[in-house]
């Protein structure tokens, strides 16, 4: 059971995620924002943008689930919904995790400047925390662990669909996150599917973990509210 406090917070940073995000996605198609997207549509083959798009709409669903909760029509997130935040959040942070550690030492400070560092850093961020501080209420079980890389995977046949077999020259995609840069596009794809993994393991363990300090408090709440104090 969540209290109060925690569906308001939750609330209010999940209809943040998704305003946000809606407005610099809308802003797209109304002005060039860098040198890598040119348009709305263009900004859709990247996985920044989808990944961002995902977390967005399942905020729309937690906020709508929270005013359902704060009404008292549902006493709590259903395991859906749930499971749906845990994909959308290790997706962004895959984008987060990527941005960080792989385009910052390639791009250089571009890759998290203006409207980037929103849907590469903060929105990534605020959705990790919100999910493992404010939503956590049940375990995720180890075959669920898997399930955020059911989008990364496909996302992943259609980049090396675009770029390696198509190519640009035939109306493909050119290589924008390099991972040919190295001159072995297979190895990197393999090392970003294995971070992939272990993001997905590690958020899963961690909002465990949260989950159980959350149920121990909840447990251990009415013992010390009961307990006389001492003088």
């Amino acid at each position: 059971m969540l209290s109060k406090k925690k569906v308001i917070v939750s609330l209010i940073i999940n209809a943040l995620i998704f305003l946000i995000t809606v407005g610099i996605f809308v802003s797209y198609f109304f002005e060039e924002p860098n040198i890598l997207i040119r348009n709305g549509f263009e900004s859709l083959r990247y996985f920044t943008t989808d990944s961002n798009v995902l977390a967005a709409l399942i905020s729309l669903v937690i906020v709508v689930c929270d005013i359902l909760i704060l009404k008292k029509k549902i006493s709590t997130l259903p395991t859906a919904v749930i499971l749906l935040k845990f994909v959308s959040t290790v997706c962004v942070m895959v984008t987060f995790s990527v941005t960080v550690c792989y385009l910052l030492p390639i791009y250089g400070p571009f890759v998290i400047g203006k409207s980037l560092f929103i849907v590469h850093v903060s929105t990534p961020l605020m959705a990790f925390f919100s999910f493992l501080l404010l939503e956590n209420t049940r375990r995720i079980r180890i075959g669920e662990m898997f399930l955020p890389l059911i989008p990364i995977l496909i996302y992943g046949a259609v980049y090396y669909y675009a770029t390696q077999i198509l190519g640009e020259a035939n109306g493909g995609w050119r290589d924008f996150y390099a991972f040919g840069r190295s001159g072995n596009f297979l190895l990197m794809v393999f090392i970003i599917i294995l971070c992939s993994v272990a993001i997905s393991v590690l958020t899963a363990v961690f909002y465990n973990l949260a989950v159980k300090a959350a149920a121990k408090k909840q447990r251990s709440a009415p013992e010390s509210t009961n307990t006389p104090s001492e003088s």
